[in-house]
């Protein structure tokens, strides 16, 4: 969200960054204990999709 942060004040964009937080932190926050910050770059994103992936192809191999 940093990336596209509009210039001043924007209480929308407040609204949105803080429900994507709420949705997010359950997955990510574990993930970031784990595994530190590699040159100032959050990798935890990366390794959750990279993790859900893997448990999707698990669930379809056994239950398909």
């Amino acid at each position: 969200m940093s990336w596209i942060r509009p210039s001043g004040y924007s209480p929308i964009y407040n609204d949105i960054e803080g429900l994507l937080t709420r949705l997010t932190e359950p997955i990510l926050a574990p993930i970031r204990r784990l595994l530190p910050m590699s040159w100032g770059i959050d990798l935890s994103p990366w390794l959750a999709i990279m993790l859900i992936g893997f448990v999707e192809r698990l669930l379809m191999s056994v239950l398909g």
